[in-house]
C-alpha cells in the first residue's frame, strides 16, 4: 500500500473497517505486448515460459527467511499498517473513536482446554488472564483465573492499535466469522509447541460510534481463526520453512486476505505485550513474535 494513501484510508475507515486486502493478482500482458518468456531454473535445467506467462518468483533463500516471518514476506516489513510502522509514524492522524479489543486463545480438547485472554479497554489498559483445565467455560470468570496481569499501554501503542482495528477489521453490528482451516501439514516441532492440539484464536472488537451510548452497542465483531495458522504467519523463522508449507500458506492468504488482517492485529497485541508488559509476568502467552 502506498504510504501516501494511509491518511485517506484512515479517514475512510473512521466510518467502517475496510477489510484491508494486501495481495493483488496481476493481469497477464496482452499477447502483442508480451516480452520474451521468462527463464526459470528447474532441477531439469533452464526452462523458458511462454510469452505473456505471469512471472514466477524464485523461491526465497534460507538467508532471506532468517529472522523474518510470513507476514514480512507477504505484507512487507515497512507496510504502513504494521504495528511497528504505524507506531513510529509521527504524521499519523489517529481516528477519534475509542476501541475495545480482545484476543482469546484456546488450546486443547473441549473440557480440558487452556484459555488465555488479552483485553484492551477503551482507555488503553491491557488485562491478561489464564484459565486452565476447563475452569473457564464459555465466558471466563475473572475470579477463577489462575494468573492475571495488567498494565497501561504506551500512548503511541494505544493509538496504533486503535488505528489498526478501525482500518483492518470490518465493523458491523453482528459480524461473527470463522476463517478457514489449514489442511494437515508438517512444521518444525520447536516452532510452536501446540501443533498437535486443537487451537483457536478469537479476535473480538468494538469501535465507538457517535450515535451509540455504551460500548455494548458499538459495532464490531468476532473473527475466529485456526491458532497455529496465525502463529505461522507472525512467528519469525531461523531457516526457510518447508516448501510445501510456504505454497500452502501463500495460496490460503491469497484466497482469504482477511487472515492477514487478523494476523497483523494479533502480532500487534503480542508485540505490545512483549515490549511493554510486566517485567515478571504471571501469564505467559502461547504465541510469540520473536523480534
Amino acid at each position: 500500500m502506498n504510504v501516501r494513501l494511509l491518511p485517506i484510508m484512515l479517514m475512510l475507515a473512521s466510518t467502517a473497517g475496510c477489510g484491508y486486502t494486501v495481495l493483488e493478482r496481476r493481469a497477464a500482458p496482452e499477447e502483442k505486448d508480451a516480452p520474451p518468456g521468462q527463464i526459470i531454473h528447474t532441477p531439469e535445467g533452464p526452462v523458458e515460459l511462454p510469452p505473456g506467462h505471469p512471472p514466477i518468483a524464485d523461491p526465497l533463500s534460507d538467508e532471506e527467511w532468517i529472522g523474518t516471518s510470513f507476514l514480512d514476506h507477504l505484507v512487507g516489513e515497512y507496510e504502513p499498517l504494521r504495528f511497528e510502522s504505524i507506531r513510529g509514524n509521527d504524521n499519523l492522524v489517529t481516528p477519534p473513536q475509542h476501541v475495545e479489543l480482545q484476543l482469546k486463545m484456546t488450546i486443547g480438547e473441549f473440557g480440558t482446554e487452556d484459555v488465555w485472554r488479552v483485553r484492551m479497554d477503551q482507555f488503553g489498559w491491557i488485562t491478561t488472564a489464564l484459565w486452565t483445565i476447563g475452569s473457564a467455560g464459555n465466558q471466563p470468570d475473572e475470579g477463577l483465573a489462575q494468573a492475571r496481569d495488567e498494565f497501561r499501554l504506551d500512548r503511541q501503542s494505544e493509538e496504533a492499535l486503535r488505528a489498526m482495528v478501525i482500518a483492518l477489521l470490518p465493523a458491523t453490528p453482528t459480524l461473527s466469522r470463522r476463517l478457514p482451516k489449514l489442511p494437515p501439514y508438517d512444521a518444525p516441532p520447536d516452532f510452536w509447541p501446540y501443533f498437535n492440539e486443537p487451537g483457536l484464536l478469537e479476535v473480538s472488537y468494538a469501535v465507538e460510534q457517535l450515535d451509540t451510548a455504551s460500548p455494548s452497542q458499538w459495532p464490531g465483531g468476532t473473527l475466529i481463526a485456526q491458532f497455529d495458522l496465525i502463529s505461522l504467519l507472525i512467528g519469525t523463522w531461523d531457516s526457510a520453512p518447508p516448501e510445501d508449507l510456504v505454497e500452502m500458506v501463500w495460496g490460503l492468504v491469497t484466497e482469504y486476505p482477511l487472515l492477514l488482517d487478523v494476523a497483523m492485529v494479533a502480532e500487534a497485541v503480542v508485540l505490545a505485550w512483549e515490549i511493554e508488559g510486566p517485567e515478571d509476568p504471571e501469564v505467559e502467552l502461547p504465541i510469540r513474535v520473536g523480534r
